[in-house]
């Protein structure tokens, strides 16, 4: 048994703590993806194309929970690296279709998989039925709290 040493409401602590572990791994993986001079978001933009293929702007605004400006600076920023294109959506001149450059496709193919590589180091101190206990009660969380938003 764990002896508690903090003074707080075990929700204060829970939520304590994920905002120290949100700001950690950020500071982990941030750091990490500097070597392929990539943010956080850029990767994620670069894994859900690299994975799904070319994707309207609007997916990607749902699949990343940004706001459609938010994503424009991103996607510029990319698109001036030589990483993904934009072409407008023939069914829907409003939108973009997005897609990876070779260069985006050949990034994607080096940065994904090394820092999923680096992600597992940084939870190697937990074992295989933790992560996925961890995954079922951080998903039911998120559930809940997607439901009172909904509300």
């Amino acid at each position: 048994m764990v002896m508690r040493t903090r003074h707080r409401p075990p929700e204060v602590e829970v939520w304590v703590l994920l905002f120290r572990l949100y700001n950690t791994l950020f500071r982990h993986i941030q750091a990490y993806l500097s070597r392929f001079n990539l943010t956080a978001p850029q990767y994620a933009v670069l894994r859900h194309l690299g994975e799904r293929g070319n994707l309207k702007a609007s997916e990607l605004t749902v699949l990343l929970e940004v706001t459609a400006g938010n994503l424009t600076g991103i996607l510029d920023r990319m698109e001036a690296m030589g990483l993904l294109t934009r072409q407008r959506d023939l069914q829907d001149r409003r939108n973009w279709i997005l897609q990876l450059t070779p260069a985006g496709r050949e990034l994607y193919e080096q940065a994904v998989p090394s820092t999923r590589a680096f992600i597992d180091e940084l939870l190697q101190g937990l074992a295989p039925e933790e992560l996925e206990r961890a995954n079922l009660l951080l998903e039911r969380l998120l559930r809940d709290l997607g439901s009172k938003e909904a509300a």
